[in-house]
């Protein structure tokens, strides 16, 4: 769905006109144990920023995670969850580069 150009679209329910909306949504790869933030091209937001905004993020998710339920989660699905590689990328071709994917 991604790659074929049908994310972040909507339709007029009176008109049916098909339109594009630039708005940033989550892509994960389970293959390439990968999770990443994809905003608009023209996006002004800071990559880097959001980046450490991410891991920070998570870093606080997984203690909640293992306070709430670390007696009932293995520790080898908390080592799982730690490798997910987490990105942020500007636009579907930069998301492209990042996985090695060609249309």
């Amino acid at each position: 769905m991604v790659f074929s150009g049908k994310i972040n679209r909507i339709q007029c329910p009176q008109c049916k006109i098909n339109l594009k909306i630039d708005e940033p949504f989550l892509y994960q790869d389970q293959d390439q144990n990968l999770m990443a933030w994809v905003y608009p091209c023209e996006s002004q937001v800071d990559l880097n920023k959001e980046i450490k905004q991410i891991y920070e993020l998570d870093a606080q998710a997984m203690a909640e995670l293992k306070n709430r339920f670390g007696h009932s989660i293995p520790p080898e699905r908390f080592q799982e969850m730690s490798q997910i590689k987490m990105q942020a990328v500007k636009g579907i071709a930069q998301l492209e580069q990042l996985i090695g994917k060609t249309i």
